[in-house]
């Protein structure tokens, strides 16, 4: 049966009209709603995307980009891509190596794939340095390896603010159930070498999510802290954090936080809402995971975006044409890096 899709959207003040096309696990269009009135909501876009956390996503040219991550198996080198028009992935350039962890960040024409984790020989997963970059306007390009950040990192968070990329806190050790320090340098990327800014995440933290207007500020959102580096022989403090830090050139300030401290979060910002954050853990790395559904925004008269329909932790949000995306990593047993072996739901909310 052939589905015809509307093109437009009117926007009614206070209400919003969509269109949700469900895409089956083929990749296939299946069906399409009529248009209707309605305040803002998640819609649950079936698209076939598979089951997995722990990649880094990011919007570029209009589309959705889900790259490496984690899933039963273990990391992935893949790379997807979906097209919010024709409601379809397509595959992109596979990564040179299986990685999760890692942030990735559009700076307008390129793609950066930044530090993470990798397996090693023996499956032991292990923290590098490395910074892949892809030309997005080449369809023909691959992933190329650019200059490295200062030390290794993963579960950092990264963002481009309009004239620089930006790398901040993460942790540069890794071992299964041990505590491990947080970093609080913040590295940014100068002539092709990263730099040591002068600003510092306070408190360091690891597993935050950053967001960006594009004009020079970058919030960074929650977070875990389980060691910090100067009490490596006391025991070791566990925290999740709700501070909120706005890096503004070489200064950091504080911002309001946010209500329920979590890390393993994703964010976005957008003009009409500030930074928003989705979903979460608040139950500490290495311990039992606590997902939430809660969608926390940082002005004071916030948008009135429902919670998420479902809990989501590990996921990425971006944000494409006045709608918001949140992919991977729905609720999962255990949710300790792993995931269902269902299809996962795309959500999507239409702000504007």
């Amino acid at each position: 049966m052939e589905v015809k899709v509307p093109q437009a959207t009117v926007r009614n003040e206070g209400f919003h009209s969509y269109t949700v096309v469900a895409v089956g696990v083929d990749r296939q269009n299946s069906a399409a709603s009529e248009s209707w009135q309605a305040p803002p909501v998640w819609q649950k876009l079936k698209t076939g995307f598979p089951s997995y956390s722990l990649a880094g996503v990011a919007a570029d040219h209009g589309k959705l980009w889900v790259v490496g991550g984690q899933d039963g198996n273990g990391k992935r080198d893949e790379v997807l891509v979906f097209n919010p028009q024709a409601n379809k992935w397509r595959n992109g350039p596979k990564l040179p190596q299986p990685i999760s962890h890692a942030p990735l960040v559009s700076t307008g024409d390129k793609l950066y794939l930044l530090g993470g984790l990798t397996a090693s020989k023996d499956s032991i997963s292990v923290p590098v340095a490395t910074v892949y970059s892809l030309d997005t306007t080449n369809p023909g390009a691959t992933w190329i390896e650019k200059a490295a950040l200062p030390a290794p990192r993963y579960g950092g968070a990264a963002a481009w603010d309009g004239k620089r990329l930006v790398f901040a806190g993460g942790a540069e050790t890794y071992e299964p159930n041990t505590p491990r320090p947080a970093a609080a340098e913040i590295w940014e990327l100068r002539n092709g070498k990263w730099e040591i800014s002068d600003a510092v995440l306070k408190p360091p933290r690891d597993r935050l999510a950053a967001a960006t207007d594009g004009r020079g500020s970058i919030w960074l959102v929650g977070g875990a802290q389980l060691r910090p580096p100067e009490l490596r022989r006391a025991p070791p403090p566990r925290k999740i954090y709700t501070d909120v830090d706005v890096l503004s050139g070489s200064k950091v300030s504080n911002s309001t936080p946010i209500r329920t401290a979590v890390h393993s979060a994703a964010a976005v910002w957008t003009p009409d809402t500030g930074t928003c954050v989705f979903g979460g853990l608040t139950g500490l790395p290495n311990q039992t995971a606590v997902p939430v559904a809660k969608v926390q925004c940082l002005k004071g008269t916030g948008p009135g975006w429902p919670d998420l329909p479902d809990v989501r932790q590990n996921a990425g949000a971006a944000v494409i044409d006045s709608t918001v995306y949140v992919v991977g990593s729905r609720s999962c047993s255990p949710c300790l890096g792993g995931a269902g072996s269902e299809p996962d739901i795309v959500l999507a909310l239409r702000f504007r």
